[in-house]
C-alpha cells in the first residue's frame, strides 16, 4: 500500500467517509470565526448592559435636576410674596401713621411678566426703609 493510499484510508477513519479532508479545514476555520463572533457577541452585549446602566442613571440625574428646579421656583415664589406681603404691611403701617385709611390693592396671586422688576423694586424700596 503507497504512502498515498494509507493517508486516504486514515483520512476515512477519522471522517467515517461522510466528510472529504477539505471541508474538515473549512469547518474548522468556521469554528473558530464562530467562537470569534460568539466572544464578540458576549462582549457587546456587556457593553449595551453597561450603556443601558448609565442612561437609567443620567434619566435619574434629570429627574433628580427637574426636582430641585421645581423646589428652587417654589422657593422663588413664597420669597416674592412674603415680600409682596411684608411691603404690603409697611404701606398699611405708613398710611395708618398718616391718617389714610384707604382701601389697599391686593397683591397679585399669579406671577406676572413684571415679577422680576417688581422684585428688583421691593429689594430697592426694603433697602431705603432699612
Amino acid at each position: 500500500m503507497s504512502l498515498d493510499e494509507r493517508l486516504a484510508a486514515v483520512e476515512r477513519a477519522l471522517t467515517d467517509g461522510d466528510v472529504e479532508p477539505a471541508a474538515l479545514s473549512d469547518a474548522a476555520t468556521v469554528e473558530r470565526r464562530l467562537d470569534a463572533v460568539e466572544r464578540r457577541q458576549a462582549d457587546l452585549e456587556t457593553r449595551i448592559a453597561d450603556l443601558e446602566a448609565a442612561v437609567d442613571a443620567l434619566r435619574g440625574r434629570a429627574g433628580e435636576d427637574d426636582h430641585d428646579h421645581r423646589e428652587a421656583e417654589r422657593t422663588a415664589e413664597r420669597a416674592l410674596a412674603t415680600a409682596r406681603e411684608t411691603r404690603k404691611r409697611f404701606d398699611d403701617a405708613d398710611r395708618s401713621e398718616r391718617g389714610h385709611h384707604g382701601p389697599t390693592a391686593p397683591a397679585p396671586s399669579e406671577p406676572r411678566e413684571s415679577d422680576d422688576e417688581e422684585a428688583d423694586g421691593l429689594l430697592a424700596w426694603m433697602r431705603e426703609r432699612w
